[in-house]
């Protein structure tokens, strides 16, 4: 459990039958016979939701919003569980003296039940740092002939490749991306509360993927994608650009065994998403200012997780042939086949690298060893 030891807090999610005690006669029904009249009690007597500051800790690092939770202190009814809370979908109880949401322990025993919450209501991800520029816009299609989407619609299907598990919407209107709520590990410092059992996300197929969502919407910094057919792909501040799939170039890199590889437009904002704006998020080097002479290694590195994760061969770093660099080549040049590669400038600086380091021991097709 983040945030600190000590024995986990005893708490109680009460059966799936009893989840909402006023949802009719069944409902009623089921909770008479599944919990004692003390926890009877204690959910129709009154409650109170959880107060402003208890909430701004909290939504953030779930991921979700509160609004509807309400709270109440009944030593009787929690006793009568052996627990020192417990939760019914949105409603719950606590034993007097551990109702302390302003304290490192009470905090630890609250954010285990609003698991709970989650865990029982399947409630909504709440929308947060990630957006899509222009969501309703259509993508570009210069032939006439290509899909008919819009920049929601593309992006939300790029991050479900790079993310299969974690439900990822775009929301048509706002541009904001979410994933469903409950997957990701609150943000939770050292020293406060969390979780105790494993997120969701902990068992994801493509776990550098999900990861990299979960950082970035969690992310107190605001981060824009954009679907561009324009510009060369790129990081810029905080706002990353991706080819739409319509684009009139095909994208790629140079692979570890000197291959120029074609790879589709989720894996190019995979680079630059979960490449260069994570590792700026998370204050980590990417010394890109260096590239060609050893530099940009950070991003390949994580683009080399996420080809693993979807059986794609490693890209190439900058000792192996073509130093691992990206290219594009014109989708249509004639006769329905693919223009030649034109290669990033920097495989020029790499090349020059090698001349001055090497002298003329290794060509650019070289594995440097």
């Amino acid at each position: 459990m983040p945030g600190g030891g000590g024995a986990p807090p005893r708490t109680t999610a009460l059966p799936q039958a009893v989840q909402r005690a006023g949802e009719g006669a069944a409902a009623a029904g089921a909770v008479q016979a599944t919990v004692p009249g003390a926890v009877q009690a204690a959910l129709q007597g009154p409650a109170q939701p959880l107060d402003a500051a208890t909430r701004r800790f909290f939504e953030p690092r779930f991921g979700h919003d509160f609004g509807h939770v309400r709270v109440s202190v009944d030593a009787a009814a929690a006793r009568s569980v052996q627990a020192q809370a417990f939760t019914v979908g949105e409603r719950i109880v606590f034993d007097a003296p551990h109702y302390q949401p302003g304290t490192d322990a009470g905090r630890r025993l609250l954010a285990h039940e609003l698991t709970h919450v989650l865990q029982q209501t399947g409630g909504q991800a709440l929308q947060r740092k990630v957006n899509v520029t222009d969501p309703k816009k259509a993508i570009p299609d210069p032939t006439g002939t290509g899909l008919k989407q819009s920049n929601a619609e593309t992006i939300e299907g790029y991050l479900r490749t790079l993310c299969s598990d974690g439900a990822v919407s775009v929301d048509r209107g706002s541009g904001a991306v979410a994933l469903k709520a409950g997957f990701c590990p609150p943000l939770i410092t050292p020293g406060e509360a969390g979780p105790p059992a494993p997120a969701p996300v902990d068992k994801a197929k493509e776990q550098t993927g999900c990861r990299c969502l979960c950082d970035m919407v969690d992310s107190p910094n605001d981060y824009n994608i954009e679907v561009n057919d324009v510009d060369w792909p790129h990081t810029s501040g905080n706002t990353v650009t991706t080819p739409s799939p319509n684009s009139d170039k095909l994208w790629g890199a140079a692979t570890a065994s000197g291959k120029a590889l074609n790879i589709d437009p989720w894996l190019v904002l995979g680079h630059e998403f979960c490449g260069h704006a994570w590792l700026a998020e998370r204050k980590l080097p990417d010394t890109n200012a260096t590239r060609g002479e050893g530099g940009h290694q950070e991003t390949v590195a994580r683009e080399n997780e996420l080809r693993k994760e979807h059986g794609i061969e490693a890209r190439g770093g900058f000792k192996d042939p073509f130093c691992g660099e990206s290219f594009f080549q014109d989708k249509n040049a004639g006769a329905g086949k693919p223009g030649p590669v034109q290669w990033s400038s920097y495989l020029a600086k790499c090349e020059a690298w090698r001349k001055k380091t090497y002298g003329g021991k290794y060509k650019i097709s070289d594995k440097i060893p």
